[in-house]
């Protein structure tokens, strides 16, 4: 872009001449600027000029920023280009220029003065200096970047411990990956929140974060990562990753004792591709928890889990998860609709020896075949879940927790599904597998 046109933005009328729209940036190349080519745009909050030659400034004319608000601040390199253009024609109308680039906020808390963040108008980053908690903001008391979210690219916290409540909330410029230090032990309620320009996600190895709040990534929708939850976590809020519907993978790192998974965690991460592996910790499972995520293709509920609890919808819509899925012998409830359409699921296999597995109605399992084979301990629970709310929508259940097939021309292998164990008799080779058209028989059960 080399030049503006008469008029190009100029507001329709005076009604709409304090519309909001943020800073404005002539980037480097731009040469003129036309007649009231801004003429009534008061929401203008700021004007960066990318220029950094004082002998070759942008040509405006007399009315180029007719109507405009002169008191804005307009960020220039240098102190002679701040004096070139405020003798300039067009130009001259603005009273305050600036040739420090950066503005900056102090937002420590209990004493703001402790955290301070310089945001480089040029560049976007945001840097933190000082050290300490951030302050807890509000929907209506926002940082005092916010004003800048236009300008606002990246972010880099240094010795921050604490993100404060809504700090990002809407920040739509934030790109690429936001890094979350060893310093930070929380991050608070809508801290990221429809933050929709963030690639990536990862926690620092070393870690000490323990809270993720209430909506603090819902939204970041073009974050296509895989994220690793670190085992440090002992509070995740609701909602905490819901709606970001680029997000590869997740995964628990080892040592995961968080023993509940929210409602809504990552319900409508609909990319969230491979395997989703539930901590042994975990005893519930929330409420739309992975709700929607379509493309996930396995759930891996260890056989040594303590969970307990699956609510309501966690994994409706799962449509991709297929395979043989386990129940824990921990396992007391299943939630409505928990799973349902999850139509690629072709086994059940229920390892409870005493007692059942209470389904809260009879749609549970709504939208499953109800051809595909239950496996369970003994014929008394068959007949059991043969009448039980939610299990009699399944016609195939048998008793049996033992796998046995052939693996080779004289080799036979049996499967222990209640503790993982698989012995193979007989002699001779084992059959060739892959892992494409022809896999381990035992690998199709993954179990």
């Amino acid at each position: 872009l080399t030049t503006i046109g008469n008029s190009a933005f100029s507001a329709s009328s005076t009604s709409d001449n304090t519309t909001t729209v943020g800073f404005l940036y002539f980037p480097s190349k731009v040469a003129s600027i036309g007649n009231n080519a801004f003429n009534y745009r008061k929401g203008i909050t700021g004007i960066v000029i990318m220029n950094t030659s004082p002998t070759s400034l942008i040509t405006a004319t007399s009315d180029s920023f007719s109507n405009f608000t002169t008191t804005i601040k307009v960020y220039v390199n240098s102190s002679a280009l701040a004096t070139a253009y405020s003798s300039a024609t067009g130009w001259s109308v603005f009273t305050n220029y600036v040739s420090d680039n950066s503005i900056e906020f102090e937002c420590g808390s209990p004493t703001l003065s402790d955290l301070k963040a310089k945001l480089n108008v040029r560049t976007g980053a945001l840097t933190f200096t000082g050290s300490g908690a951030m302050k807890n903001f509000t929907s209506s008391s926002r940082p005092g970047w916010y004003q800048y979210q236009s300008v606002l690219k990246s972010v880099t916290f240094g010795n921050v411990t604490a993100i404060g409540n809504y700090a990002f909330d809407g920040c739509t410029g934030l790109t690429g990956t936001v890094t979350i230090t060893d310093k930070i032990t929380s991050i608070g309620t809508y801290a990221f929140r429809n933050c929709t320009g963030l690639t990536g996600l990862t926690f620092n190895s070393a870690t000490a974060l323990t809270t993720i709040g209430t909506y603090a990534f819902s939204g970041c929708s073009s974050i296509t990562s895989s994220i690793k939850l670190p085992a440090s976590i002992t509070s995740l809020g609701t909602y905490a990753f819901s709606t970001c519907k680029q997000l590869s993978g997740v995964t628990f790192e080892d040592g995961w004792q968080l023993a509940s998974l929210p409602n809504y965690l990552f319900q409508n991460c609909y990319n969230l591709s491979g395997t989703i592996a539930i901590p042994e910790a975990v005893t519930t499972i929330g409420s739309y928890a992975f709700a929607n995520c379509s493309t996930a293709v396995s759930l891996n509920l260890s056989r040594e889990a303590a969970l307990t609890t699956i609510n309501d919808r966690a994994f409706a819509g799962c449509t991709g998860l297929d395979g043989t899925l386990v129940f824990p012998a921990g396992m007391t409830t299943i939630g409505d609709y928990a799973f349902n359409n999850c139509s690629s699921i072709d086994e059940i296999i229920i390892l409870k020896t005493s007692g059942t597995i209470t389904a809260s109605s009879d749609y549970t399992f709504n939208m499953m075949a109800s051809d595909i084979p239950v496996r369970v301990a003994t014929t008394s629970l068959k007949n059991t879940y043969a009448s039980a709310s939610g299990w009699k929508h399944f016609t195939d259940i048998s008793v049996g927790l033992t796998v046995t097939g052939q693996c080779g021309d004289n080799l036979q292998y049996s499967l222990s599904i209640s503790d993982g164990r698989m012995s193979i008799t007989g002699t001779g080779a084992m059959w060739d597998f892959n892992n494409s058209s022809n896999p381990a028989p035992w690998k199709l059960k993954n179990l």
